[in-house]
């Protein structure tokens, strides 16, 4: 599933390629890709919704495009908003999508044609994606929404609201790491990533860190995310920027994948064991359990 880094890319991409443009039509297939966000479970096409989507979107301008967590947020003229979540293999794609063989071989669910000439498709292999749409302050007030916890690349996420994240916090660190409701946003190669450069064990409780550990964790949640939205997240299989091309992160992991390889600090070899469901890698000396 594309986290942080990659939904970031995607999110600087729209913003470039996107904002200004109206959508001038639509094309979708009958994939339950478009949802109403009163009924997200609903399982079977609706003509009636489609019908509703396209005239609340067709006409409408892109003013603005955000993130939150790992969700996109697309504001349209007249108080509109889109969700889109990608899941495990939804991404978008500009280019030319008017021929039905090309839309099919791609994976293509839904295609927005815009006043520029290009068209944005949502391609999903898995058709696990989603796009939500209604006025702002619906979609801003929706659960996945509000129930976030603090962005770990904006100003605001000091040290000290790390440090009040964990506070009481019995639950081995690297899954408090990839919970949403206190970080948004961190993924489990990410959290991988960031307990080896911290040097902290996935294992140890987050109410047990020091003082020393925490700053050291906030320094390093900063530089992973960083580096990694600057080579334009990880393409280990099906994640694709609006180009179509992968990113370049996965070429430079520390520990995520390389089991059995040594360390890139101290040579021993990296283990990779399961904690709390979760495929886990780290270094038995960089990161002692008891540390």
């Amino acid at each position: 599933m594309p986290e942080l880094p990659e939904v970031e890319t995607v999110v600087r991409d729209l913003r470039r390629k996107l904002i200004g443009q109206a959508i001038t039509d639509l094309w979708q297939d009958q994939t339950m890709i478009i949802k109403d966000w009163r009924k997200q479970r609903r399982r079977v096409f609706d003509p009636v919704l489609i019908k509703r989507f396209r005239r609340d979107v067709l006409g409408k301008r892109v003013v603005a495009v955000q993130r939150r967590g790992k969700n996109i947020l697309i504001f349209l003229e007249g108080d509109i908003c889109l969700l889109v979540h990608l899941k495990m293999t939804g991404h978008f794609l500009f280019g030319d999508w008017s021929d039905g063989q090309r839309r099919a071989e791609n994976y293509i669910h839904v295609v927005f044609n815009l006043d520029s000439g290009t068209d944005l498709a949502f391609s999903d292999v898995r058709k696990f994606g989603k796009i939500l749409w209604g006025a702002a302050s619906e979609i801003l007030n929706l659960p996945e929404i509000v129930k976030l916890g603090p962005e770990p690349m904006e100003d605001s996420f000091t040290r000290e609201v790390l440090s009040l994240r964990l506070i009481g916090v019995r639950t081995p660190l690297k899954p408090v790491l990839m919970d949403p409701k206190r970080i948004a946003g961190i993924g489990n190669i990410y959290a991988d990533e960031i307990l080896w450069r911290a040097r902290i064990s996935p294992y140890l409780s987050a109410r047990d860190l020091k003082s020393s550990q925490i700053k050291s964790l906030h320094v390093a949640i900063r530089a992973v995310l960083s580096r990694a939205i600057d080579l334009r997240g990880t393409s280990m299989r099906d994640y694709r920027d609006t180009s179509g091309e992968k990113g370049s992160y996965y070429d430079v992991v520390s520990v995520y994948g390389r089991h059995g390889k040594p360390c890139r600090r101290c040579r021993t070899q990296i283990v990779r064991e399961v904690l709390r469901g979760r495929s886990t890698h780290f270094c038995p000396r960089c990161q002692p359990r008891l540390a």
